[in-house]
């Protein structure tokens, strides 16, 4: 009986140092990926708050009177329906990472009165949803592990056209915020109509509607010289904002350009915001699987050393039995 349980144990050693071998395999690449993608994590946050300030110059413009096409941008359409981006992970073996979404996912929805539309970014994300029959626009998988503007693009572009279209009225990502190494947060944020929660610093949204509202009480004569006035500035708006000491950005936008530029803008900040997102729930994904890998082969290590010890206590319990019978033997035979 010994024989074969020692001959179990060994199997049950073998295979686990080969499990211990893909964990700590599949940790180095994880935290070698993490590593890259903070890079990009740094950059594209000092790009999205540059895209922020300009969205912040331009819900003050818009309300000036100028680019009046993305005023619907900023104050809504009118739609009720809702659209809900679900970003998620193509891959498994990533600890709790795509259960905490999914699971903060279904609390939301569950609190809406109309079931949402819904767009998935992952296969784990398409396979929950297909589940559990949650009707999807659109599914999204094989995303690179460092996404580019170009998988941003493309769903940038729907979202503005069920958007434009009166399709939907709200847009909002569910996703997984890197906060570092070993500190994620699923988090809920709505990308339209702009959420002025934002831009705190700005002027209070009531204060922008008062521009407007006390912009529409002014007699025609006001508005024209108003009108000229601003030509005699060339038609420019200007905001320098401090960057630091030294370091400070001009930005300088044309009165005269039409809504094609706030439009292009819109585009921008929309590929922008979602670009962010994404990389931010990849950079979540490899921490989590890198804490998940060496988790396992924290476990591995664990479970090698009780198994190793049971299988030298038998092997000792053996051969102590093995020598008693043969001293008994020669007991016997004496």
């Amino acid at each position: 009986m010994s024989g074969s349980e020692l001959n179990l144990i060994k199997k049950r050693i073998k295979s686990i140092k080969n499990i211990k071998k893909i964990t700590n395999a599949m940790g180095m690449v994880a935290s070698s990926k993490v590593k890259k993608i903070e890079k990009y994590i740094e950059s594209n946050n000092k790009f999205n708050e540059y895209m922020e300030e300009i969205m912040k110059d331009m819900m003050e413009i818009s309300n000036q009177g100028y680019y009046e096409g993305i005023k619907r941008y900023v104050f809504g359409n009118g739609v009720r329906n809702k659209l809900y981006i679900i970003i998620t992970s193509d891959m498994g073996l990533c600890g709790s990472y795509n259960s905490s979404i999914l699971n903060f996912t279904i609390y939301k929805l569950k609190e809406l009165k109309e079931a949402p539309s819904i767009i998935t970014l992952g296969e784990k994300g398409k396979i929950f949803f297909n589940r559990f029959r949650y009707t999807t626009v659109a599914e999204y998988v094989d995303v690179p592990d460092i996404p580019t503007i170009e998988e941003a693009k493309t769903i940038s572009e729907m979202c503005k056209k069920l958007f434009d279209e009166g399709k939907i009225g709200e847009i909002y990502v569910i996703y997984s915020k890197y906060l570092s190494v070993i500190k994620r947060e699923v988090v809920l944020k709505k990308i339209l109509p702009i959420n002025n929660d934002d831009y705190k610093d700005i002027k209070d949204i009531e204060d922008i509607k008062d521009i407007k509202n006390n912009k529409n009480n002014k007699d025609s004569e006001d508005n024209e010289g108003n009108k000229n006035n601003r030509h005699d500035k060339d038609n420019k708006y200007n905001k320098e904002e401090e960057k630091g000491k030294n370091d400070s950005i001009r930005i300088i936008y044309d009165n005269d350009l039409d809504d094609k530029a706030g439009d292009y803008i819109i585009n921008a900040y929309l590929e922008q915001k979602l670009l962010n997102f994404m990389i931010n729930a990849k950079a979540s994904e490899q921490s989590s699987r890198m804490e998940a890998m060496e988790s396992g082969t924290k476990n591995a290590n664990d479970l090698l050393y009780e198994l190793k010890k049971r299988y030298n206590r038998i092997r000792q319990n053996t051969i102590t039995q093995e020598i008693e019978e043969i001293i008994g033997g020669a007991e016997v035979q004496s």
